[in-house]
């Protein structure tokens, strides 16, 4: 009897200002394998979203001293330099290439209680990324600890977008599950 393999479902990172064509250098490897890919848009990236009672100004850091700036009415949040924040491992002409199709993220996403969280029903796996500027590793391990759940983790030496930087090595873990 044949093993069926996973349908493999891309999600960006919480705050990624990310549209799904992010990860087509990834699903394009993915496929070449025999995977069906699916790669998710989050509704909180570009999108216009209800005025919030409270202001993230006091979260956030102010302008000059962040990786982010709080945009418009203070709802929305950018990264200040994409290129060299969420893109810092790509060649140059990468990382101007994709750094525009970033989009603003609603600081809801920050600030708002989680309601569901479907990857802890799912077979999970979180690609840590030493070089990461925007997320540094030890709060990606916080994160994937704080979870409570068990998810494989995969460490790369990579910054912020490895599904860009190394696609064909992002796609390991799918491989051994």
């Amino acid at each position: 009897m044949s093993q069926t393999k996973p349908i493999i479902i891309l999600v960006p990172r919480p705050g990624a200002w990310h549209e799904p064509d992010i990860f087509d250098p990834v699903t394009t490897v993915l496929q070449s394998l025999g995977y069906k890919t699916v790669s998710v848009s989050l509704p909180s990236v570009g999108a216009s979203l209800p005025r919030m009672t409270s202001s993230p100004t006091s979260t956030l850091r102010k302008p000059g001293t962040s990786q982010y700036e709080i945009v418009e009415d203070g709802m929305e949040i950018m990264t200040f330099f994409p290129i060299t924040t969420l893109c810092n491992d790509l060649p140059r002409d990468a990382a101007e290439r994709y750094a525009p199709g970033l989009k603003r993220q609603s600081y809801k996403v920050f600030a708002s209680k989680q309601t569901y969280a479907a990857w802890r029903h799912v077979l999970t796996t979180y690609l840590y990324t030493e070089k990461d500027v925007a997320l540094p590793i030890r709060y990606q391990k916080m994160m994937v600890k704080g979870s409570g759940v068990n998810i494989a983790t995969e460490i790369f030496d990579s910054g912020h977008s490895v599904f860009l930087a190394i696609p064909e090595r992002s796609q390991i873990r799918s491989e051994e599950r």
